[in-house]
């Protein structure tokens, strides 16, 4: 296996990425790098270097007007293509070193490589950061998060007729509030892996919270089989690196004693994913469980249960474990 297959590699003015990601950005002869810190970048394709150049002085007096700094890129040229990596030409040695790759098609992330262990290095990153819209309280987020999490509990889990619930990554407890308001008897349980957004989601279920605590979704032991009625995520497994997601789907199966749920990221697997991974999840689930009751549903653009993913789709799965009996 190459060196090159999962990372992009720059030095000596040469950027190496994965052919996979090449042909992902349907093979472009033009890509620009552009600095987003002091160690990531992001890479997208330019169909003509010259119309770009053309309207960079706008560009550029306009993020002066507005007091924005002004970050560093480079246009590359495709040099040679290898039988699994692309390699692209720079007149610039700048930013020397090996990025991970975060697939925000058109767009993609680079992230400098630390940790080289995925899920750690993905938990790490989600236990420390202070500003995610998801770790605020939910009184503040974003309303199209909010109509997603009334619908998730009014129209997909209430007529379930379901009476506890496990949420895997809660954050600062959007879902569970919801659930706690449309279903008022309910058991709520969450983990998450920061602590501050913990704290929030205690703070906002405490009377109906049966367990909310701080710890990680590959942790999960402690419950028994079959002994929550509904286990979910939303916006979590998309986190989940493809070769833990099968276990974290398994224990999920093995917990819930009605059904699993996923709200996740559609879209199309790559090997070169970090730190976000969009999936078929119907596929997914039909490679581990034979003969279940599978329902995938994936919500076009302009649905606001897709809003802010880009290119992308979200899509919710629920998995019946067994027939649900209406009162």
């Amino acid at each position: 296996m190459s060196e090159h297959q999962f990372v992009i590699s720059i030095k000596d003015g040469i950027v190496s990425m994965p052919l996979e990601m090449h042909k992902a950005m349907d093979m472009p002869r033009c890509i620009i790098i552009r600095q987003e810190s002091r160690t990531n970048l992001w890479i997208v394709k330019i169909d003509s270097p010259f119309r770009y150049r053309l309207k960079r002085p706008i560009s550029f007096i306009a993020h002066v007007l507005m007091g924005k700094p002004i970050n560093k890129e480079r246009i590359l040229w495709v040099k040679n293509i290898k039988d699994d990596y692309a390699e692209y030409s720079s007149i610039s040695n700048e930013f020397i070193g090996n990025y991970h790759i975060v697939n925000y098609h058109p767009y993609y992330y680079l992230m400098a490589i630390g940790q080289s262990n995925e899920e750690v290095s993905v938990e790490k990153f989600w236990e420390n950061i202070n500003s995610y819209h998801e770790h605020l309280d939910p009184a503040i987020q974003d309303c199209d998060a909010r109509r997603v999490s009334e619908w998730l509990s009014r129209d997909i889990m209430k007529p379930m007729h379901a009476r506890s619930f496990l949420e895997l990554g809660c954050g600062s407890g959007r879902n569970l509030l919801f659930i706690s308001m449309n279903i008022p008897d309910a058991e709520i349980s969450g983990i998450d892996i920061n602590p501050k957004a913990i704290e929030i989601a205690r703070s906002n279920i405490s009377s109906q919270a049966k367990s909310i605590r701080i710890g990680s979704i590959y942790d999960t032991k402690q419950f028994k089989d079959n002994s929550i009625d509904i286990v979910f995520t939303s916006g979590v497994l998309m986190h989940v690196p493809h070769y833990k997601v099968h276990g974290v789907v398994k224990e999920m199966y093995r917990i819930a004693r009605l059904a699993v749920i996923n709200f996740e990221l559609h879209g199309p697997s790559h090997a070169f994913d970090y730190h976000r991974y969009p999936r078929n999840y119907e596929k997914l689930y039909a490679s581990i469980f034979e003969n279940s009751q599978i329902s995938y549903e994936i919500f076009p653009k302009g649905d606001y249960r897709t809003a802010g993913t880009y290119s992308f789709n979200h899509a919710l799965l629920v998995l019946k474990k067994e027939l649900i009996i209406t009162e």
